[in-house]
């Protein structure tokens, strides 16, 4: 069996399975090996003194060839070797940055490009949060090339403060009341109906819905149950249906043993072929339709942190149920409306009039333990005989 690399003269070999010549430098106590994209040895020749040349002057060749393209195939990897949920985010993030980066060696990346494409982006009227994933995309194709070694400086990159077009902090605060739940549920079609309410009971995200799997369903119980490495922060939990849940949720296993081609997935498209991908002409009608323009599919998961706060669950149990690790999110998603500050300021008013009523009581009880100690300790009096002078 021949050897995988071939030497052909010093430093110059052939690899098996390549047209192509291919260099070989030692510097710093590591081997560089590159292919010269080329099979004729004078032109490898030429290369390889040109690389010993920059390697002698203290400069890594593979930094002058790492380009935008490159970096891209390094973070997409990074992404699926971690499992990170977020590729489809990801790629949206890349698509536009490669509008402006394409082509460009990531050593010549300078901060004024950085700010340059944010001015670009500005001006194509994309808001800051989206704006801050495509910054934060480069920058770790920056800090991969930098943890790998393959280039020695990369722009420190900070992120827009997020507001929105009024120039507003931009923290989303949507919730739905019952009603308004109620009035949406009954303009979506009915195969969106059972997803709108479990995430509106349980809190539970978008994608965690629509890629339920039947085995994770136990009617008898009434649970659903989410692995560990299933959900956003890769903690499993088990979430309780109601009485109304448990019933939609037979009703479409009832309906899946009548077909004849089943799907692994709780919750079927329109045409019952497969999982629901999107849903958004539905949802943007719906709202449309009931007057609720504007809210998020996001705003259900506020709505039932909100909801177990208020119903008494305490904070740790309706994190658990919720899915949340972070306290300061939980908190930010508990949202407080008009109705609970007219609700705080009259439990409050209440409050003090309590105090006020039991300072007077206690000030009653005081003056009239007072008069009982000063009765008890006068003297009696003494009645005179008829007669006595």
């Amino acid at each position: 069996m021949a050897k995988y690399w071939k030497q052909i003269e010093k430093n110059i070999y052939r690899r098996k399975g390549s047209p192509y010549f291919w260099i070989q430098i030692f510097a710093n106590g590591k081997r560089h090996r590159e292919s010269t994209k080329t099979n004729k040895i004078t032109e490898a020749r030429r290369i390889l003194k040109q690389r010993e040349g920059l390697f002698a002057s203290g400069k890594n060749p593979a930094t002058s060839q790492l380009k935008f393209e490159s970096m891209e195939d390094m973070i997409i990897k990074d992404y699926k070797i971690n499992k990170r949920k977020s590729l489809d985010r990801l790629e949206n993030s890349i698509n536009h940055l490669k509008q402006y980066f394409d082509g460009m060696k990531a050593d010549k990346i300078s901060p004024a490009d950085i700010d340059n494409y944010v001015d670009k982006r500005l001006e194509e009227g994309a808001m800051n949060a989206t704006i801050n994933r495509e910054l934060c995309a480069i920058r770790r194709m920056g800090n991969l090339a930098l943890e790998k070694e393959i280039i020695r400086r990369f722009p420190k990159i900070k992120l827009l403060k997020e507001v929105d077009k009024e120039g507003k902090p931009n923290t989303r605060t949507g919730f739905f009341e019952h009603a308004e739940f109620l009035d949406l549920r009954n303009a979506l079609p009915d195969y969106l109906k059972p997803v709108v309410t479990l995430a509106y009971e349980s809190g539970m995200r978008r994608n965690e819905i629509l890629n339920l799997k039947w085995d994770q369903i136990d009617l008898p119980r009434g649970t659903i149950t989410l692995e560990l490495g299933m959900t956003k922060n890769d903690e499993g939990r088990i979430i309780y249906l109601s009485p109304e849940l448990r019933e939609m949720l037979a009703n479409l296993l009832e309906a899946r043993a009548q077909q004849e081609n089943k799907i692994p997935y709780v919750f079927p498209n329109r045409e019952g072929a497969g999982r629901i991908v999107n849903m958004r002409k539905s949802w943007y009608r719906a709202l449309e339709k009931v007057g609720l323009e504007g809210k998020l599919f996001h705003d259900f998961r506020r709505t039932a942190v909100r909801n177990m706060v208020r119903a008494g669950v305490p904070e740790s149990v309706a994190m658990r149920v919720s899915g949340h690790k972070d306290r300061s999110v939980f908190e930010r998603y508990n949202i407080v409306n008009e109705k609970d500050l007219k609700d705080a300021s009259k439990q409050m008013r209440e409050y003090l009039d309590r105090q006020h009523n039991d300072q007077i009581e206690e000030q009653d009880l005081i003056e009239e333990d007072e008069i009982f100690r000063h009765s008890a300790h006068e003297p009696p009096s003494i009645k005179k005989d008829e007669g006595e002078s």
